[in-house]
């Protein structure tokens, strides 16, 4: 028997995937999300990328390395489960040392994750839901001095389909003498890269504030300028 909280998120859930499938070039670097504030498409200039100094997945292997780069290496060392789009509960943890320690609770600062999503089918969400397994979209967690993990962001949001960039804003999450992040999820997501930047200038574009329905050459044009600027826009 499950109650009308779980169906009214597993209704939610379908209707995102669905979505995403309709409206995939038309996302871009922003990420998808289930329950969590919508994306603000909001176009970011972004300072020196503080890279973690180390990275390992949840089997303690080095993926620092793999992370630094965005050329299509991804993280990818978990087992899949039965039902598409579904995995073990997996994990990168970041250790950004004291990288981000100069940065205080005021200083605007992003996470950058560039990967891509196999996702999983309504009906496949509906199985596992029948099974007693929900789908766990990426959570942010710290590390605290006392060794436990503390949720930073329940739904840090996930790239929306093939390879591109999304982001959240960290700003006042990550101050403190030293920083070690972990993103835990269990669906088919693939990390390329990720690191954390300082912004320095954005701009909200009203047009994309709202899904169109309609993909026209501007919009298009429009995206590929979105994901420009996210990869390429420094600072002098």
């Amino acid at each position: 028997m499950h109650d009308y909280k779980d169906l009214k998120r597993l209704t939610k859930v379908a209707t995102v995937i669905l979505g995403i499938y309709l409206l995939l070039d038309l996302i871009a670097s922003a990420g998808a999300v289930i329950e969590g504030p919508a994306p603000t498409q909001e176009l970011l200039v972004f300072g020196d990328r503080l890279f973690p100094r180390a990275a390992t997945d949840h089997r303690g292997r080095d993926v620092t390395a793999t992370l630094r780069e965005r050329d299509g290496k991804m993280v990818d060392g978990f087992a899949v489960r039965s039902w598409i789009g579904f995995a073990e509960e997996h994990w990168v943890e970041l250790d950004f040392g004291e990288r981000l320690s100069r940065f205080g609770p005021s200083d605007r600062l992003v996470l950058y994750l560039a990967g891509w999503t196999d996702y999983p089918y309504p009906e496949s969400v509906w199985a596992a839901h029948q099974a007693g397994v929900s789908l766990q979209v990426p959570v942010l967690e710290r590390l605290r001095p006392d060794g436990r993990w503390e949720i930073l962001v329940n739904e840090a949001g996930f790239p929306a389909g093939l390879p591109r960039m999304t982001t959240l804003d960290v700003t006042g999450k990550l101050s403190g003498p030293r920083c070690t992040l972990r993103l835990r999820t269990n669906m088919h997501v693939f990390w390329d890269q990720i690191f954390v930047a300082p912004v320095v200038g954005s701009q909200r574009h009203k047009d994309l504030r709202t899904q169109p329905s309609v993909q026209t050459p501007e919009r298009m044009r429009t995206t590929v300028a979105i994901e420009t600027l996210l990869l390429r826009a420094r600072t002098e």
